[in-house]
């Protein structure tokens, strides 16, 4: 089967199913594939456990003036690595936004890749990736761009500054 048709009949599915949840932003959809578990030994023979996890979100914005507003495809894969006898996780988190038409994912926008345990949307026009801090050390966020997917900056602290 073509690649292409599968990912249009996915987006359909996703598109047809598009209900939003109340604790979310208007125009913010979720859907979750079952997550992916593998287990295997590191070299000192301890199990190592990975949960890799799929995410779609569908987001109007405003990321050209012409048309306004349009829906996005916001693909998240979290892949979270734990290991018995070491503290902490390892964690990537992968963001895609997807450019949509009436019939077709048209084209990706911008891909982000980092090492971060979790995200959310900071406003309309921003996307904060955290990685939580272990034992002592304070939990790190990193700010995007939503439009650009550009990084914009990074701050440390326990809690995540607010803006004043």
């Amino acid at each position: 089967m073509n690649i292409k048709l599968i990912i249009l009949s996915v987006a359909l599915v996703f598109l047809s199913l598009s209900v939003a949840a109340d604790d979310l932003p208007k125009g913010f959809h979720d859907l979750e594939s079952p997550p992916k578990l593998s287990i295997y030994q590191n070299q000192s023979g301890w199990p190592i456990y990975e949960v890799e996890s799929v995410k779609y979100h569908l987001i109007r914005l405003i990321i050209k003036p012409d048309p306004p507003s349009v829906m996005y495809l916001l693909k998240e894969k979290l892949r979270t690595e734990i290991t018995d006898g070491i503290e902490g996780t390892r964690s990537t988190t992968v963001l895609e936004l997807w450019a949509l038409s009436a019939k077709k994912i048209e084209e990706r926008i911008w891909r982000i890749s980092q090492e971060a345990d979790n995200w959310h949307l900071s406003g309309w026009d921003e996307l904060v990736l955290i990685k939580y801090g272990c034992c002592d050390s304070p939990h790190k966020y990193m700010f995007y761009d939503i439009k650009t997917g550009s990084f914009l900056r990074s701050v440390e602290g326990m809690k995540l500054p607010t803006k004043d």
